[in-house]
């Protein structure tokens, strides 16, 4: 191969990194603005739950009978979100082919993409940058939901001035989230209770309340994680995963995991927020954990059901090694290799 055919070769597979990438992020981000669009959508507190004693019990239905899987209560996503629907297939090929579609959608722009508009090589780069701020927005807004950066107009009416003005969002982006975690754990997870519009620490009905807020760190990546009864935060996504989760548990692990009512104790522990927080982390990770060591705080005391169920999703999710602290910093329990160390 000669020196041009091979330049042009690398040249190409860095232009498909590059879209992978923002595809990814731009995937991230889309999902998160469909659930929150159907969770306003089809909310309704008149909605009946279903029956205690069943699987589901609890859980919002659309009175048919079924628990929340019911065909009734489930819209269907656009047909560009079809392919990447959980658990269904991944068409890269169709994320390269709309990467700068998938960008116009997430941040809401009917800007068109004309030959004129920058070459080949800035509109890359461009789309680089907006999807590197698109997932340092967003990364802010799991803790602030409605923070938002500065409002910039272009400094020139061209690709330079988008690309400046991207990456400005994306460093006023970095910035607050590492004012936002470095804090002690306790105010982390306060700031996160607070721009969810839960109860915070304060609070004198806090105790009463059943909801639960886990907060994991590894290599500089914060993820939080809720309880199923939580329902502003617990997203379906969530509920997809725990439950394959469940399916996969009982099959491996039957003398621990309950078949008899698979919604019951101990396999609830799986929608706990300490479990939740994992699936999340594993989620953006590659969808495993495998070598990493994770701090995880919580700010309740850790169920009898956690204390069974949890050290086996660690195993499913890359045996990493697990260390769960207390709001003050205590460190209450870690597990490996599918237990608890000592």
């Amino acid at each position: 191969m000669s020196e041009s055919a091979a330049g042009l070769a690398a040249s190409r597979a860095l232009r498909r990194a590059y879209e992978a990438y923002l595809a990814y992020r731009v995937k991230q981000s889309l999902f998160a603005l469909w659930d929150a669009v159907e969770r306003k959508r089809r909310y309704d507190p008149n909605q009946p739950r279903a029956p205690a004693g069943n699987p589901d019990g609890g859980q919002w239905t659309d009175g048919g009978g079924s628990g929340s899987g019911g065909s009734g209560s489930t819209r269907r996503r656009p047909s560009l979100l079809a392919s990447l629907a959980p658990g269904s297939d991944l068409d890269s090929d169709r994320l390269f082919d709309n990467s700068e579609q998938l960008v116009r959608v997430a941040q809401g722009s009917r800007r068109v993409t004309s030959p004129s508009a920058g070459t080949p090589a800035q509109r890359m780069i461009r789309n680089k940058r907006e999807g590197e701020a698109i997932g340092a927005i967003q990364r802010v807004q799991q803790i602030e939901p409605g923070w938002r950066p500065r409002e910039r107009s272009l400094t020139t009416n061209s690709i330079r001035g988008e690309i400046a003005r991207a990456e400005a969002r994306r460093d006023e982006a970095i910035a607050r989230w590492r004012d936002l975690t470095t804090r002690e754990p306790r105010s982390v997870i306060e700031a996160f209770r607070r721009g969810h519009g839960l109860e915070t620490f304060n609070d004198i009905t806090w105790p009463l309340r059943k909801n639960t807020v886990a907060h994991c760190t590894f290599d500089d990546q914060t993820f939080f994680g809720v309880n199923s009864k939580e329902g502003t935060n617990y997203t379906r996504r969530d509920d997809y995963q725990a439950k394959k989760m469940r399916g996969v548990l009982l099959e491996k692990h039957p003398e621990v995991m309950n078949a008899d009512n698979i919604g019951q104790m101990p396999n609830n522990a799986l929608f706990h927020a300490e479990a939740i927080c994992l699936f999340r982390a594993a989620r953006g990770n590659g969808g495993t954990l495998e070598g990493k060591r994770i701090q995880v705080t919580v700010d309740r005391e850790m169920c009898k059901s956690c204390k069974e169920v949890l050290p086996l999703v660690g195993l499913e999710l890359g045996n990493p090694t697990v260390i769960f602290r207390d709001l003050d910093g205590t460190i209450v329990r870690a597990m490996r290799n599918g237990t608890w160390l000592k």
